[in-house]
C-alpha cells in the first residue's frame, strides 16, 4: 500500500487491485487529551445512577437547574463548595466521600450502585458455587466513571468472573479459604439447631 499526499493535506492510500487502483481518504483523528475528571463530573458520576436514575431525577430532587447539572457533567462548569455540600446532604453522604477521595473510598465503586445488593443475591442464586463470594466482593470494589443505570446478575457475574480469572494465586487461595470457612460455619450452624 502506498501513501500519496492530497492537495488538501489529507493523505490518500492507493491499493493496487489488478489493473485498476482504488484510493480512499484516510481518517485523520486528533489525539484525545487524557485528563482527570473534573469535580463536577465526579459529583454527577457519584449521584447518577447510584442515587438517582437520571439527571432529570437529580434535578427534581435537588432543585438545581438541569442546565447547571449538565454543565457539571460535561466539565464545562464546576460546582461551588456549597453545591457539593448540598448534594452530599441530599444523599446523606460525606462530601469528600461523594467526590471519591482516597480516605473516604471511591463513590464510583460498583457496590455503591443501587442495584448491587439485588444483583449480588440474584447472581449467587442463578450461578451457585461457580465463583467464591470474594470474587463478587472484588467486583463490587471495581470503580468506573459511570456505571449503567441498571445492573443485573449476569453483569455482576461476568465482572466477578473476569476478576477471578485474573486474580493472583494469593487472592485465589484467600478466596477459596474464605469459601471453605463459610461452608464450615454453615454446617456448624445446622448442627447446633
Amino acid at each position: 500500500m502506498q501513501t500519496h499526499s492530497h492537495r488538501y493535506g489529507v493523505p490518500r492510500f492507493r491499493c493496487g487491485l489488478g489493473s485498476s487502483a482504488m484510493t480512499t481518504k484516510a481518517k485523520v483523528v486528533a489525539p484525545m487529551a487524557l485528563t482527570a475528571p473534573t469535580v463536577g463530573q465526579r459529583l454527577i458520576a457519584a449521584l447518577v445512577p447510584q442515587h438517582f436514575p437520571t439527571l432529570t431525577a437529580l434535578q427534581m430532587a435537588s432543585g438545581v437547574a438541569y442546565s447547571t447539572l449538565s454543565n457539571w457533567k460535561n466539565g464545562s462548569k464546576a460546582p461551588d463548595l456549597e453545591s457539593v455540600e448540598a448534594m452530599a446532604r441530599l444523599v446523606k453522604r460525606d462530601p469528600l466521600e461523594l467526590l471519591g477521595n482516597r480516605e473516604g473510598g471511591s463513590t464510583t465503586a460498583l457496590h455503591h450502585h443501587r442495584d448491587f445488593d439485588k444483583a449480588l443475591a440474584a447472581a449467587e442464586q442463578r450461578f451457585p458455587g461457580r465463583l467464591p463470594r470474594l470474587a463478587y466482593q472484588h467486583a463490587g470494589t471495581t470503580s468506573a466513571a459511570q456505571w449503567p443505570e441498571t445492573i443485573d446478575a449476569v453483569f455482576l457475574f461476568d465482572l466477578a468472573s473476569f476478576w477471578w480469572k485474573h486474580a493472583s494465586n494469593a487472592e485465589a487461595m484467600d478466596a477459596e479459604e474464605a469459601s471453605v470457612r463459610a461452608e464450615m460455619a454453615a454446617v456448624d450452624a445446622k448442627r447446633k439447631r
